[in-house]
């Protein structure tokens, strides 16, 4: 077994800050951050497939890399 894997950075604009920050005093999901995590997601997903089909068992993981910035990493295994 190989493990490979897709890395994607993605930072936050100011404009979904200020409406998280707004979300944060009332509560509730905020959309502009899921809708950005959900697209780096499936993009890094979409590439891991497209260079290894065989891929199974994927895994994601997710990591602040610096303040306004998250790392995303889909990984799996080939034989």
């Amino acid at each position: 077994m190989k493990l490979v894997c897709k890395a994607r950075v993605r930072t936050r604009s100011i404009l979904s800050d200020i409406y998280a920050s707004i979300k944060n005093l009332t509560g509730g999901r905020i959309q502009p951050y899921e809708e950005a995590i959900e697209q780096c997601v499936n993009e890094a997903f979409a590439e891991l497939q497209k260079e290894y089909p065989k891929v199974k068992n994927c895994k994601l993981m997710t990591t602040e890399m610096l303040k306004g910035a998250s790392e995303i990493v889909v990984y799996g295994e080939v034989e």
